[in-house]
């Protein structure tokens, strides 16, 4: 089966488990893909969406895996039990939307361990939550596919959390440490952008304005600091 960077990159960061349970599968790819390579041994495949989640079934019945993975009809984590599984993955949607689904589905994070999270936008909210609700965040990943950027989290319940500045906040600890190079060229490219941003802003004087020219300032200012750990390398 061949899936995108995106989606095989969310795959592999799995750790093996009994089970895992794939929340808004969209087509199925993730949770096929994990039982294909024998990372869980079974999965639960939900979406919110009919359309999806019959497209999901073709595939599922395609690989002949029927008999390992369980499709639900579900918004969110609604329709999973506690106790169901280990793994829980979240790829493909925003990250408040994402937060939404963990706060409301909370009957079912008493078990998994491991939350694998690829939130499309607000990242640095999905970081801080998971601080927030206890889970240390010991991997992340990064990549460039079509023109867009994609960050993949990974977090463990239980171990302590490291302590975050609003920098690592935004960008991701683990990346600048790593001196990622995809969070490099995101870093630059974010700092154009803005920049640019900046100089369209100075033109105007609203109040509106004011509000968006320091909410830029902040962000480069951010920029800036991730920058510095990537010098002398």
């Amino acid at each position: 089966m061949e899936v995108s960077k995106r989606i095989n990159e969310v795959i592999h960061m799995v750790s093996p488990c009994e089970g895992v349970a794939d929340i808004g599968t969209d087509h199925g790819y993730i949770a096929i893909g994990l039982v294909k390579e024998q990372l869980a041994k079974r999965a639960i495949a939900m979406d919110v969406n009919k359309g999806p989640l019959s497209k999901a079934k073709e595939n599922v019945a395609l690989y002949g895996l029927n008999s390992q993975i369980d499709l639900r009809l579900s918004d969110g984590l609604d329709k999973l039990k506690d106790e169901e599984c280990n793994t829980i993955v979240i790829a493909g949607m925003g990250g408040e939307l994402m937060i939404k689904i963990l706060k409301e589905g909370s009957h079912a994070l008493q078990t998994p361990k491991e939350l694998i999270l690829q939130p499309q936008s607000e990242i640095y909210k999905v970081r801080e939550y998971l601080h927030q609700i206890g889970y240390k965040i010991v991997s992340e990943s990064m990549l460039k596919e079509d023109g867009k950027f994609y960050t993949i989290i990974k977090g463990i319940k239980g171990e302590e959390a490291l302590s975050y500045s609003p920098c690592e906040y935004q960008f991701g600890k683990l990346l600048l440490q790593e001196k990622h190079p995809i969070l490099l060229e995101y870093l630059l490219a974010t700092k154009d952008t803005y920049e640019k941003i900046r100089i369209q802003l100075e033109e105007l004087q609203t109040e509106k304005t004011k509000q968006r020219k320091n909410e830029v300032e902040n962000l480069l200012t951010l920029i800036k600091e991730g920058l510095g750990f990537y010098e002398n390398t």
